[in-house]
């Protein structure tokens, strides 16, 4: 897979299936695309909101198919990763084996972003992999994050300056310690957050981390700057200026049906209450 020249990276974690706000988010990373941002996923695109049980994760799949170029598969909806062809050749995930051995999705991808070689690699915690049902995750074999980092980046490095870039679905005290045991190989960690909230920026020993706002409340960007790497984080706005690319609309067309029926639930759910 090849992207063309991207001047910098936006970055989502956790979105978890929340897509009330799908208008401003979904023109957000369409607007990404348009100027050459790399755009993507640290995992959790699905989650247990009613537009995932009306639409069984359909919406979703498609928002990460048409949307976002790399994807770490991870968290809840695991198996969607797996068996959708245009999720599995976005998906990258460095820790995940096959029981011989051999990758269960690309470990890594290459772009130039901003000139810079940079390679983008994905780590699942180890609580966040055991919790995906042994149905999905099949013959899976889990290791230990930092270890295939210092690998792949090894081989990443090579005789040239690489800058290496990990997607981490951890939790929190894990993407601290990912971060601590590959400062000096890995140039920024972009964590799915665990918990609600704003996005968060830090540096810990040259090594920039950053996690975008749970459940659809932000986004963040990275690009290169000189020896580091700048991260800003961005709340998605309810809307955006301008009409939404055409290739929106049967997306934001899908939503607004799940978004009335599941208005209509609420309303009947209220009526029973009332009347009992």
């Amino acid at each position: 897979m090849s992207f063309v020249s991207p001047t910098s990276i936006l970055a989502t974690g956790r979105i978890g299936s929340h897509l009330e706000g799908h208008r401003g988010m979904l023109k957000t990373l369409a607007a990404a695309q348009r100027s050459q941002s790399l755009v993507v996923d640290a995992g959790g695109m699905f989650g247990p909101t009613g537009y995932n049980r009306l639409g069984r994760g359909e919406v979703e799949r498609l928002i990460l198919a048409q949307l976002y170029d790399l994807v770490l598969p991870a968290g809840p909806g695991f198996s969607h990763y797996l068996n959708d062809p245009a999720l599995l050749e976005k998906c990258v995930c460095t820790n995940l084996t096959r029981p011989d051995g051999s990758d269960l999705v690309r470990p890594s991808a290459t772009a130039r972003v901003a000139g810079m070689q940079t390679v983008v690699l994905g780590v699942i915690g180890r609580e966040a992999f055991d919790a995906i049902p042994a149905a999905d995750r099949g013959q899976a074999v889990w290791h230990p994050p930092a270890q295939v980092i210092h690998r792949h980046a090894r081989r990443a490095h090579g005789s040239r300056r690489t800058e290496v870039i990990v997607l981490s679905y951890c939790k929190a005290q894990e993407t601290t310690d990912i971060a601590w045991a590959c400062r000096g190989v890995v140039s920024a960690l972009v964590s799915a957050l665990d918990h609600p909230g704003p996005g968060t920026t830090s540096s810990l020993e040259g090594v920039t981390v950053v996690s975008a706002g749970a459940n659809a409340a932000g986004y963040s960007q990275l690009r290169p700057l000189g020896a580091r790497w700048e991260a800003v984080t961005h709340p998605f706005p309810s809307d955006a200026r301008g009409r939404p690319p055409a290739r929106l609309a049967d997306l934001h067309l899908r939503i607004d049906v799940m978004t009335d029926a599941l208005k209509a639930e609420d309303r009947r759910r209220s009526a029973v209450r009332a009347h009992p």
